[in-house]
């Protein structure tokens, strides 16, 4: 008994338990409604629940300390901005540096794809802009032209205004020659990449489309017995007119299919002995 007595002593003179603590404090009482009505007025003013006025309160005291701190902020960026566009200039010259490199290559093996399409007086250089009227981009600081001439005793001129139709495509395919192994493309398109030529020069341009053939899938659309002849497939594109409509169809050709098809081509939609005998020879020759 005398046990229990003194641990119901000890509780009952315990501070948690003391009458004093739950006294009503009138003047505390009222910060805290105020302190409410304060928070209930911020929320309807700006629109945001207790969480989101922390944060913002936060930021707006982020923005006075910046102002307060406006010189040595100021100075940070400036460094930080020269830092970066001096490491922006160095990598920029790295690049236009191997660009410049790889320019010299690219330039003399176009030239000897230009020889074999023909092309035996054509000259080529790739221009870049003077360094002090560089100005940053996403693909560096260089300024790029493919300057050309065609024939010999004519200066070298950009390849958009000196190229004829025959002269451009003979180019592009010289081009694309290069790049096949370069880019990872599975299948490329030429339209007419034949345009404006014929005789040897035909056979020049199937050459190449053969060789790249040879790394990827070519789609080519011709006009020339020549460039169609070396093809695996041969497809027939035509067009026929149904109830006032026009519609295009595309038909795979045989091999007996494909002689006159390329006959026509030969003898332009006449064909004859001969020109079945020369398809059969291209044909034959691919």
């Amino acid at each position: 008994m005398e046990e229990s007595y003194y641990n119901l002593e000890d509780v009952s003179n315990d501070k948690i338990l003391s009458s004093s603590l739950y006294d009503f404090d009138e003047k505390r009482f009222n910060e805290i409604n105020d302190r409410l009505g304060l928070y209930s007025d911020l929320k309807r003013k700006y629109k945001k629940n207790i969480n989101e006025l922390i944060e913002y309160k936060n930021s707006l005291k982020d923005s006075l300390d910046s102002i307060g701190n406006f010189e040595y902020l100021k100075d940070q960026l400036n460094k930080n901005i020269s830092l970066a566009y001096n490491n922006t200039l160095f990598y920029a010259n790295e690049i236009r540096k191997n660009r410049k490199n790889n320019a010299i290559i690219i330039e003399n093996t176009i030239k000897s794809h230009l020889v074999d399409l023909q092309l035996n007086n054509a000259r080529f250089e790739i221009l870049f802009n003077e360094i002090n009227e560089f100005t940053f981009n996403k693909d560096g600081i260089d300024t790029v032209d493919f300057m050309v001439s065609f024939n010999k005793g004519e200066p070298l001129k950009s390849l958009s205004k000196v190229a004829s139709g025959g002269e451009l495509s003979r180019f592009m395919l010289a081009l694309k020659t290069i790049l096949g192994d370069k880019l990872p493309m599975q299948t490329k398109i030429f339209d007419e990449i034949d345009s404006g030529v014929s005789g040897n020069i035909a056979y020049s341009i199937a050459k190449k489309l053969k060789d790249i053939a040879k790394n990827s899938q070519v789609l080519c659309i011709t006009h020339l017995p020549q460039v169609a002849s070396i093809a695996n497939n041969h497809l027939k594109i035509s067009k026929h007119i149904d109830d006032n409509r026009t519609f295009t169809n595309i038909s795979l050709l045989s091999r007996e299919d494909r002689v006159k098809e390329i006959a026509s081509m030969i003898s332009n939609d006449n064909v004859t002995e001969a020109s079945i005998k020369y398809a059969e020879e291209l044909l034959n020759n691919n």
